[in-house]
């Protein structure tokens, strides 16, 4: 049936639906919508809630500005991007479950500009919230 959406289309939407509601006007937002999307997502959200009256056009143009920005300066924006990874953690201990969620931790850390994403600092930082 050719009206019938694709597993892909579906998923588009069901994402779009999602985050319709997120207005990302800070570098956190940006960066925090990129890790659980895609680098173009942001601004293709401003477009549809600008589209639909959700945000003004200035707000659509500054969640533009800012996804290029924080691709252009090739922001950390996962936790691939992270200079620490599992089996960094593991080697101070932790295991499973753990590992993940220190990551998610550190990655949150990064994006808010709590923390640099240095190994030597985010390796600190994994060792101060040991118990």
């Amino acid at each position: 049936d050719s009206l019938k959406p694709s597993r892909e289309e579906r998923r588009a939407v069901l994402t779009y639906i999602k985050y319709l509601g997120v207005s990302a006007v800070t570098e956190y937002d940006v960066l925090s919508l990129i890790s659980k999307t895609d680098d173009t997502f942001p601004a293709r959200l401003a477009r549809m809630r600008r589209l639909l009256g959700l945000s003004s056009a200035e707000e659509a143009a500054q969640t533009a500005a800012l996804a290029e920005t924080a691709v252009r300066e090739n922001r950390c924006r996962s936790t691939g991007d992270l200079k620490v990874n599992g089996t960094d953690l593991g080697a101070l201990g932790l295991r499973g479950r753990e590992i993940g969620d220190t990551l998610a931790a550190l990655l949150d850390s990064v994006m808010r500009g709590e923390v640099e994403n240095e190994r030597t600092t985010l390796l600190e930082t994994v060792k101060k919230r040991l118990p």
